[in-house]
């Protein structure tokens, strides 16, 4: 599935680029100041040459799904633990790094990720923000219910059998079932989830390859683009379109704002209510006491 996913962005990106080459040029977004609406995410910056770095992206974020359908399992799990998790989060860091470098020589990271965004004061920022993370949390849980009234799991159960997808769906619980023992693990599982894949993943995504693919394939090609390789990466079957949904909404509110930030914080409200829920049940703070 996540592998269907990386060929489908691929299709999104080269569909948008023979679109674009079709139509008359349409103008580049220009850079605007703080505030709200409007499509607000400039890609005249970027260059041939960025297409190389969103190709060595590809490949390695396209790596592991396709290695996962070629290559038989093993069986024997990696076991998460302080080592790996910090691992991860480095190896996150490095390519947040690399694409910061890429970009800096040619525009300040203040202006391309437009973090002085300020429309209006600090508090009604923060909550238009935490507002915006409860809307993009409630429609993405309404988008997965739907998928399920329609029968979509069924679908996948019968493309993927009973355990793969039983697997999939508890991948997240497991984690945090591992680590419910060791609360430096449990510890380092909530800060990367909450903080680091938040600020990392929307810098990569939607800071560096939505706007490259804006410039070359279009906006809605750039979107799709974006959307499908970022819940390819999870790697979760039965998540895989609610997370491109959410992608979608993480895009357009980049768009919106013209400031990373927006995406960030709707991340990390996305991730944290997660992380809240799945520790609350290790805790069984919303178990009822038995009477």
């Amino acid at each position: 599935m996540s592998a269907g996913f990386l060929v489908l962005a691929l299709l999104a990106f080269g569909g948008g680029v023979f679109m674009q080459r079709a139509q008359p040029p349409r103008p580049p977004t220009v850079p605007r100041g703080p505030g709200l609406g409007g499509w607000r995410v400039a890609e005249g910056i970027y260059l041939p040459m960025d297409l190389g770095v969103v190709g060595f992206l590809v490949v390695f974020y396209g790596i592991f799904p396709l290695a996962a359908t070629l290559v038989p399992a093993t069986g024997q799990p990696v076991e998460i633990g302080v080592l790996v998790l910090a691992v991860n989060a480095a190896v996150q860091f490095f390519l947040m790094a690399m694409v910061i470098g890429v970009v800096a020589w040619r525009q300040h990271p203040v202006q391309w990720l437009g973090l002085r965004w300020r429309p209006v004061p600090v508090v009604l920022t923060v909550l238009i923000v935490i507002g915006a993370g409860m809307l993009a949390t409630v429609a993405t849980g309404f988008f997965a219910a739907g998928l399920e009234l329609v029968g979509y799991q069924d679908w996948l159960l019968a493309q993927l059998g009973h355990q793969e997808l039983e697997d999939a769906a508890q991948d997240v619980v497991k984690a945090f079932k591992e680590a419910g023992d060791d609360p430096a693990v449990l510890t380092m599982l909530c800060l990367t989830a909450v903080v680091v894949a938040p600020i990392t993943e929307e810098v990569i995504f939607r800071g560096y390859l939505y706007p490259v693919a804006k410039r070359f394939a279009g906006r809605w090609a750039a979107v799709a683009f974006s959307s499908l390789l970022f819940a390819m990466v999870h790697q979760n079957s039965i998540a895989l379109l609610p997370l491109a949904f959410l992608a979608v909404l993480l895009a357009l509110s980049y768009e919106w704002s013209g400031s990373i930030w927006a995406p960030i914080g709707i991340h990390m409200f996305f991730n944290g209510t997660t992380v809240f829920l799945e520790v609350g049940q290790l805790l069984e703070w919303f178990t009822l006491p038995e009477t």
